[in-house]
C-alpha cells in the first residue's frame, strides 16, 4: 500500500489550500466589508456636507466618462471609414 501511494500523482485539487479558494486570493470578506461601509459613508457624508461640490464631481466624472466613450467612438469611425 506504501508503494502506491509514493508513486502517486497529487491531484490538482489537493494543491489548493482553503485559504486560496474561499477569498479568491484578494482580501478576506471582513476587510472587504469594512472598505465598502467606509466608502460609502464617506460618499454620504460628502454628499450631505458639500452638495454642490459633490455634484460637480459627478459632473466633472461623467464628463471624462462622456470624452472616453466619444474618443472610442471616433476611433472606430476612422478605423472602418
Amino acid at each position: 500500500m506504501m508503494e502506491e501511494l509514493a508513486g502517486a500523482e497529487p491531484s490538482p485539487e489537493a494543491a489548493v489550500t482553503p485559504d486560496e479558494t474561499e477569498s479568491g486570493g484578494a482580501m478576506s470578506p471582513g476587510l472587504k466589508k469594512i472598505l465598502i461601509f467606509g466608502v460609502v459613508a464617506l460618499v454620504l457624508f460628502l454628499l450631505i456636507s458639500r452638495p454642490n461640490e459633490s455634484a460637480d464631481a459627478v459632473r466633472s466624472a461623467l464628463g471624462w466618462v462622456q470624452d472616453g466613450a466619444e474618443a472610442i467612438i471616433l476611433f472606430f469611425q476612422s478605423l472602418f471609414a
